[in-house]
């Protein structure tokens, strides 16, 4: 119960092994030192042998503490070394001089290390048995168990005397442990105040170097993904750019394929159009040798195909494949054994689906979501382009269609306009025209209606008359020519011939103006015939009349003419 008592959470301080240790050595070297003084007589005093053995003994005790100390077990040091010494300094006063011995100077130095190993318990343990020590020592000097002279003058004053001056430093040197255990308490909590006010700077200080290292890996992710977005869009309209002045289909589906495969760097990339029926997706244009060799055979999917060109063919969406190994829709191409990752967009103008954009990776999780918006982006402006394409396509084919269609009817409208007109051309020699009674084929005009090229004629030394001929087309025919013959002596020269040249093709046009009203009013004038025939005709309710009528209307119309209008029955004769 006692160790309990004088047990102590710091009794493993290792602070407090420390001091315990050197108090140890200090009173064990102190005491050693007296016994070496008192056994060796340097003071020519009787031999002390009483005091030399308790001496003796307290060494011993102090020795087996000091070993016990040093192995961590401070607990004997604790409670021997205080009244050991105690005895010692007792046994040593009865023995010697009693209250007035010099060993009586021991007790405060008991009380100091009593209070060091037993703090606040010494005041209730050494203290006391300080206070019976020194009673025990007057006891022994006034009933004459000391018979020492010194001994016999000690009254009881003395002993109370001794023993207020221990309580009183028993009593002081309490205060100050409880001063020292109090700062030494503020010190520790102080301490582990300031202990959890370092680790909370060090953990703030974690906390922002690892917030500033995260922030810092998101702004080099963020910074990289802009710069990728804006390389992408710079891409982007490049390609916008280049395939906007291509109108050739065929050439545009071929440069967009190679372009998104250079400028991205994805190893294939395909374009598939919808045929007429919607039946099929028709690989059209693709980069890759793959995707050459499937052109070469006419390569297509059908819409609603388990694919992903046949998913987005069928869906109009996009479809991603980020690991074709583990897509249960991903088709697998032996033309294309190298793709880890596909993505198909739609080429869409508004609702109308026209076609598929293929575009595959060498990389599984090549396709991050800024790739597909930006890969959107393109699929759009490269389905306005091919119908664009388109459009200019079938645009010229129909000009193409309608210019020729005209053509053929302008030569018609000038062939009819030829035959009723008898006149065949025009002569001028220098006073006025005169109309030609029969054609004139010279060399020169035959060669410029042939070839539909201006010819000309130079003098053979220097005899002779210089001419040349430019032929007069009408829609790319060549209908006449404009021969010119020049004076003796003169040379055709190159303002001459823009002039006659700019002529026949004024010429040309006023001709085509002129056949064109010409067959306009002749076209009109047959419908207002036919109109005034309809409209006397129509009037009529008796056959008779509307016969009569139908045929004197058509003899105004055609002037000497025989018209015949008759009926035939199945009874009736054939006349041949």
């Amino acid at each position: 119960m006692i160790r309990t008592w004088l047990s102590d959470t710091e009794d493993t301080n290792p602070s407090f092994l420390q001091m315990t240790r050197n108090i140890l050595i200090f009173t064990l070297t102190t005491n050693l030192i007296i016994l070496l003084l008192v056994g060796g007589n340097f003071f020519e005093e009787p031999l002390n042998l009483n005091g030399i053995i308790a001496l003796t003994v307290t060494a011993v005790l102090q020795a087996a503490s000091l070993i016990l100390t040093l192995r961590g077990k401070p607990a004997m040091a604790k409670e021997v070394v205080p009244m050991s010494l105690l005895l010692a300094v007792a046994y040593t006063a009865v023995s010697g001089n009693g209250i007035h011995d010099i060993s009586m100077l021991g007790f405060p130095v008991v009380l100091v290390v009593s209070a060091l190993l037993l703090r606040q318990n010494s005041i209730f343990l050494t203290t006391p048995l300080a206070v019976l020590a020194i009673g025990y020592v007057a006891y022994a000097d006034i009933s004459g168990i000391n018979n020492s002279p010194m001994a016999a003058s000690t009254g009881p004053e003395d002993a109370l005397i001794a023993a207020v001056l221990i309580i009183t430093v028993s009593g002081l040197l309490q205060l100050l442990i409880v001063r020292l255990n109090a700062s030494l308490r503020e010190a520790r909590q102080n301490e582990q105040a300031q202990l959890m006010a370092n680790a909370n700077l060090l953990n703030l200080q974690e906390s922002l170097e690892n917030r500033i290292l995260e922030r810092t890996a998101q702004l080099t992710a963020a910074n990289k993904l802009n710069e990728r977005s804006t390389r992408q869009f710079q891409i982007t309209a490049q390609v916008a750019r280049v395939i906007a002045n291509i109108r050739d289909v065929d050439e545009l589906l071929q440069l967009i394929t190679g372009l998104i495969s250079e400028r991205f760097g994805f190893y294939h990339v395909g374009i598939f159009l919808l045929d007429d029926a919607k039946q099929y997706a028709v690989l059209s244009a693709a980069n890759s040798e793959g995707g050459r060799k499937m052109l070469l055979r006419g390569h297509r999917l059908r819409v609603g195909e388990t694919s992903t060109v046949g998913y987005t063919a069928t869906t109009g969406l996009a479809r991603v494949a980020l690991d074709v190994g583990t897509d249960s829709v991903y088709f697998s191409n032996p033309d294309l054994p190298e793709t880890r990752s596909e993505i198909a967009l739609p080429l869409k103008l508004g609702e109308q689906l026209i076609g598929v954009l293929d575009v595959q990776s060498l990389e599984a999780n090549a396709f991050i979501q800024e790739d597909i918006e930006t890969l959107t982006t393109l699929a759009d402006q490269v389905a306005i382009a091919i119908r664009n394409a388109q459009l200019l396509r079938d645009t010229q084919a129909a000009i193409a269609e309608s210019q020729m269609l005209f053509g053929n009817y302008i030569n018609k409208a000038w062939r009819s306009a030829t035959q009723a007109d008898p006149r065949l051309g025009y002569r001028f020699t220098g006073t006025s025209p005169t109309p030609l009674e029969n054609p004139i084929y010279t060399e020169n005009i035959r060669a410029a209606l042939t070839n539909g090229e201006i010819v000309t004629t130079h003098p053979r030394n220097g005899k002779g008359k210089a001419s040349f001929t430019v032929p007069v087309k009408l829609r790319d025919e060549t209908i006449g020519t404009i021969s010119v013959n020049l004076p003796e002596g003169a040379q055709p020269d190159e303002d001459n011939v823009d002039i006659v040249r700019a002529a026949s093709e004024r010429i040309a046009l006023a001709l085509e103006n002129a056949t064109l009203l010409e067959e306009s009013q002749r076209r009109a004038a047959k419908e207002r015939a036919i109109g005034e025939i309809s409209a006397k005709i129509g009037g009529l309710v008796n056959i008779e009349n509307i016969l009569q009528t139908a045929v004197q209307e058509l003899g105004n119309t055609l002037p000497n003419t025989d018209i015949v209008i008759q009926f035939t029955s199945e009874h009736s004769e054939q006349v041949n």
